[in-house]
């Protein structure tokens, strides 16, 4: 998923698929393993990140109904919070 990820950032500065029929973006859910992949961080980093106060680093959702454990990060949050290292690396404001 990280090649795909860093492609739908370098054509659109998004993550997810464009649905022309019905609307102009269509959210990506990334799993664990696919964040992991993407920003280079492992299980318990993203997670103690998270815990945080303020958390520094996206809470997934759930994807899965009541009672469901099954979680997912949204592809264009992982993306601004990439955005937001480089800026901080470089010295900008994101």
């Amino acid at each position: 998923m990280a090649p795909s990820l860093a492609r739908d950032l370098a054509q659109n500065g998004r993550c997810g698929i464009r649905d022309a029929g019905r609307s102009p973006f269509v959210e990506t859910f990334l799993r664990l393993d696919e964040v992991k992949r993407a920003t280079g961080l492992g299980r318990s980093t993203i997670y103690d990140l998270m815990a945080e106060d303020p958390p520094r680093f996206p809470k997934p959702v759930k994807i899965v109904g009541d009672g469901g454990k099954a979680v997912a990060w949204l592809g264009s949050e992982i993306a601004r919070w990439q955005q937001q290292r480089i800026a901080a690396r470089d010295g900008v404001a994101a």
